[in-house]
């Protein structure tokens, strides 16, 4: 999975556009009340201004400026791991110093089968098709505080999906909800045996 971070200086945008770009593009998208995946594919690869709490500096201007960051996908792996932002910690400055932490609830509704991301790799001459199955999930309950983890797991032989809580291991349904935390996706065409052996499972 690589990708690339571009950054430039404008001054057409204001500081309320910047602060909104800044709060929209985080993965929580708490604006929106039905969040996809390819929402948060969307969020990752627009364009966002820098707020007064990140400046970066510019070599021509030799100072701190509000600048234009743009993040680009270049090439995607047969294994393809996307970690949802769970978990926030944000600095509140007014006569003292806060930190505050807390947990992302957002739904996030992520497709078991057909994510197609073709349209975000921009290293594609061949015009090869990008599109994954899922085959497992590392789900959260809890929050910062305490938590538990599971995992909801596709076995590869029996076509069968697992829920591994601790020692118990019962079949069940993949169903998307607040509590995915790590996806694991294969690239379509990736055989059982590659897909284990990519990821060192034994």
């Amino acid at each position: 999975f690589f990708f690339s971070s571009r950054r430039r200086h404008t001054r057409q945008r204001s500081v309320s556009w910047a602060r909104r770009c800044v709060q929209e593009t985080a993965l929580g998208l708490s604006s929106k009340a039905n969040i996809t995946l390819i929402d948060c594919f969307e969020s990752f690869v627009r364009e966002e201004q820098l707020d007064q709490d990140n400046m970066w500096y510019c070599k021509h201007c030799k100072k701190d400026v509000q600048a234009i960051k743009k993040m680009d996908i270049f090439r995607l792996p047969k294994v393809l791991i996307i970690h949802l932002k769970r978990f926030k910690s944000k600095i509140i400055k007014m006569v003292r110093t806060y930190l505050t932490q807390g947990k992302l609830d957002d739904f996030i509704d992520y497709p078991i089968k057909n994510l197609d991301l073709t349209k975000y790799v921009k290293l594609n001459d061949s015009n090869e098709k990008y599109v994954y199955d899922l085959f497992a999930v590392s789900n959260h309950y809890g929050s910062l505080a305490g938590g538990h983890y599971t995992a909801t797991c596709l076995n590869p032989v029996t076509k069968e999906w697992v829920e591994c809580d601790d020692s118990h291991v019962d079949l069940t349904k993949p169903i998307a909800g607040k509590q995915g935390y790590v996806l694991f996706y294969t690239l379509r065409g990736n055989n059982p045996e590659q897909q284990i052996q990519l990821l060192n499972i034994t």
